[in-house]
């Protein structure tokens, strides 16, 4: 205000960042049941863009590592390609555990793409632990 008189106003504001990737898989909870759902989603926590597809792998904590659980891979092919702007979560993937499921840790493991400049990507590898009970 000057002299009492409203010059303008704001309807929206902006915030200027330097350009960095911070991406992480996150889930619905952290420990299941045998036949519960798990739904996992790519979060972009970063200022670039995310660029992801549905597919994804299971792994078992077995002897001191990460082996991959066979029978919790999904079915069938995965074809939908998502993109997550900054600050943006991305599209829920689901994963149904069955009834025979091994008590245990386990993990998804999710490739990302972080888009550079040019037709050039890199990749990322995005994990998420959980616990079947």
């Amino acid at each position: 205000d000057v002299g009492g008189r409203r010059l303008g106003s704001y309807s929206s504001y902006v915030k200027v960042a330097r350009p960095f990737w911070k991406a992480r898989l996150g889930l619905d909870k952290r420990v299941y049941a045998p036949g519960d759902l798990v739904l996992s989603r790519p979060e972009n926590y970063g200022t670039k863009l995310m660029t992801y597809g549905e597919g994804f792998t299971v792994q078992r904590w077995a002897q001191g590592g990460w082996s991959p659980a066979p029978k919790l891979q999904p079915d069938g092919v995965l074809l939908w390609l998502g993109l997550s702007g900054p600050g943006a979560p991305g599209r829920c993937s689901p994963l149904g555990l069955p009834e025979g499921v091994e008590r245990g840790w386990y993990r998804l493991v999710k490739s990302v793409s972080e888009p550079l400049r040019g037709d050039r990507s890199r990749l990322h590898r995005l994990t998420a632990s959980f616990f079947v009970k």
